[in-house]
């Protein structure tokens, strides 16, 4: 927050909740933080969060900021609709005579893109690709054999999760703009090497399971 990178700060404030609930806190722990969301919210709007920040906020749902805005601050979320709107079912395709510009669409609006080219069709691929990447996260930790495995599957499913949730949100203009990319998506070559390199240990906790597994019916023969 400091830094002024509120999206990696609620990344880790994520994985840190997610880990937490896994890792077996207590539930009067976890009820307490939820009755504190609204106290939190209203000091997180009025003494931590810039006025640049709560704009984006009421983008979501003021009409007017909308219009005002549209060659200033809406700018990418206004283009990103017209992009999407404009691929339809199948998309424009890779060969199209014109496109939709949008500020930084290589790269936090590459959703924007996808839908432009490939259409709504194209959307759900990626999206359904995604959620069974996040699933299958999930499905690994609970098979974990220790609880290091566990959290670690957790935590790099709460980051993945996270990130595709907030950007393509964003996107659609349901949620804030936040500087946060889409996973395996969108250009970067640090986010895709920590992408890669999260994935690197969930991998390891799956390998020591199965080898687990094998020894033990190796030993019942």
């Amino acid at each position: 927050m400091i830094q002024g990178d509120a999206g990696s700060a609620l990344v880790f404030l994520f994985i840190f909740i997610c880990m937490m609930f896994a890792g077996g806190m207590s539930w009067k722990y976890i009820l307490a933080g939820l009755a504190s969301v609204p106290v939190i919210a209203y000091v997180a709007w009025n003494f931590v969060m810039g006025e640049h920040h709560r704009e984006r906020f009421r983008l979501i749902w003021d009409e007017e900021l909308q219009e005002s805005e549209r060659l200033g601050s809406y700018l990418q979320q206004y283009n990103a609709k017209v992009a999407m709107g404009s691929g339809q079912l199948t998309g424009l395709g890779t060969n199209a005579d014109t496109y939709t510009y949008v500020p930084e669409g290589y790269n936090d609006f590459i959703f924007a893109y996808l839908g432009m080219v490939f259409g709504f069709i194209g959307c759900m691929a990626v999206v359904i690709m995604l959620t069974i990447l996040c699933l299958k996260l999930l499905s690994d930790a609970s098979a974990a054999i220790d609880p290091l495995g566990k959290l670690i599957c957790v935590g790099v499913f709460a980051m993945l999760t996270f990130h595709c949730i907030i950007n393509i949100a964003m996107v659609l203009g349901v949620g804030p703009v936040v500087g946060i990319p889409l996973p395996f998506m969108s250009a970067g070559g640090t986010s895709l090497v920590m992408c890669y390199a999260a994935i690197g240990p969930v991998l390891s906790v799956v390998s020591h399971r199965e080898k687990k597994k094998h020894m033990f019916y190796e030993e019942k023969e």
